[in-house]
């Protein structure tokens, strides 16, 4: 018996790619355009399920659909209205969320405006002598690319147009990739913190099995010494013996390098699905003064978090809630830190 679940994933699936099929479930009786009979290598017209193609995980036929299927990032658009957004008292909100070192900062406009956010969710799959493969999410502000703390979490509690916008996909992918690139080490970090305890488990055994690894070579290397005192042994045995324990570092080292290669941690991850909402936010132009030299900021109250949102370092590209101006030759840089 073929899986009803399947069944329904391929008719939806040949629809969305301009098929007509006939049945509910198993059978599908389908007539297929000429790209995706193509792309799934199957006659243009087919019968899917436990009398033709069968329908269940791990066959051809299925494993194309979802990587097909698969290929192109789901997206997801929405539409929020919450039912305030903040007005005053935005001085308070900047001391509290935002720190500028070494600089004097003023709000010099407020104006309610429109933003972006993106809630990605990640698959990643960790091998090493186990295998590990979940989800994370992170939330980014889609103009700046700075990770927004606790947004995916709250953005359910409000009421949200859903809508399909296909022509939000393209740039949506494009700002994705800029962000991959930029924001590799927050995602690394994220990732770090998932998997903490499946790495600490392996890093555990490996110590073990180095540990026993080490002391059976001891010991069999101090086997093969004694022989050499007690046994009857010709000359040439004795050489022998006496080559082979000189062998046993040699060996051993190859056993650990095997260990590390076994218990080492391969991460793959990659974007899989990505909601995009558009809420309305209290914009807040600053001007910023440093020693003799100014420039203007914009910052956004976020009335989802509740907080302002954080900065990106213009050096390194992480997000940031403690900054510092620094100058350079074309005038202040915004950066974190490390980069001060």
């Amino acid at each position: 018996m073929n899986d009803p679940e399947l069944a329904h994933f391929t008719r939806d699936f040949l629809q969305e790619h301009g098929a007509v099929v006939v049945g509910e479930t198993d059978p599908l009786h389908a007539l297929l355009p000429d790209e995706i009979s193509r792309d799934l290598d199957l006659p243009e017209e087919v019968i899917l399920g436990e009398t033709g193609f069968p329908l269940v995980y791990g066959s051809p036929v299925v494993d194309r659909m979802i990587r097909k299927a698969t290929a192109i990032l789901p997206l997801l658009c929405g539409v929020i209205d919450v039912p305030y957004v903040k007005k005053a008292g935005f001085e308070t909100a900047l001391m509290q969320d935002l720190s500028f070192v070494d600089a004097k900062i003023e709000i010099v406009t407020k104006a309610e405006t429109r933003m972006h956010y993106l809630v990605v969710r990640f698959h990643y799959v960790a091998l090493s002598d186990e295998r590990k493969e979940g989800l994370i999410t992170c939330s980014i502000q889609e103009t700046s690319g700075a990770l927004i703390d606790g947004f995916g979490q709250q953005i359910h509690l409000y009421a949200c147009e859903h809508k399909v916008d296909a022509n939000a996909l393209g740039p949506v992918t494009a700002r994705m990739a800029q962000w991959l690139q930029t924001g590799s080490n927050e995602l690394r970090l994220m990732l770090d913190q998932e998997l903490s305890a499946f790495i600490a488990s392996m890093k555990h055994r490996l110590r073990r099995d180095v540990t026993n690894t080490r002391e059976y070579y001891q010991a069999l290397a101090a086997e093969m010494q004694d022989s050499l005192q007690t046994a009857q042994l010709s000359q040439a045995q004795r050489e022998e013996r006496e080559r082979k324990i000189q062998m046993l570092p040699e060996e051993l080292e190859r056993k650990i390098a095997d260990l590390k290669t076994k218990y080492g941690t391969r991460i793959n991850v990659r974007p899989c699905a990505i909601e995009r909402y558009q809420i309305p936010v209290a914009q807040l132009m600053l001007a910023a003064h440093h020693g003799k030299q100014k420039r203007t900021l914009s910052v956004h109250y976020n009335p989802i978090t509740r907080r302002i949102d954080p900065l990106v370092c213009e050096s390194c590209h992480q997000t940031a809630r403690k900054l510092f101006l620094k100058a350079e030759k074309s005038g202040l840089s915004l950066v974190c830190g490390k980069c001060a």
